[in-house]
């Protein structure tokens, strides 16, 4: 059996789905539309989504549950479009 292949070598590139309403899957799973959330935010170095200052104790754990939050959404979103099975 060949593998599909979706690229034509258009120089504008492939889209898989043409707006971010529509839905799509990965490895055969329930189709979802692009995930959009707070969380997935950009983190700053104080770990927050504007600059701030702060001391190294409060920004080291202000960064840490940052990264924890986008890393968590960047997973859920994985998941949810069966990219990875997200448990054994």
């Amino acid at each position: 059996m060949t593998a599909q292949i979706l690229g034509d070598g258009a120089p504008d590139g492939t889209s898989v789905v043409k707006s971010s309403t529509e839905k799509a899957s990965i490895f055969g799973g329930t189709p979802v539309a692009r995930p959009a959330s707070a969380s997935q935010a950009l983190v700053t170095e104080s770990g927050s989504t504007t600059a701030t200052a702060c001391t190294i104790l409060a920004c080291t754990q202000s960064l840490a549950a940052a990264n924890k939050t986008l890393l968590n959404e960047l997973r859920n979103n994985l998941v949810s479009l069966d990219g990875i099975k997200g448990a054994a």
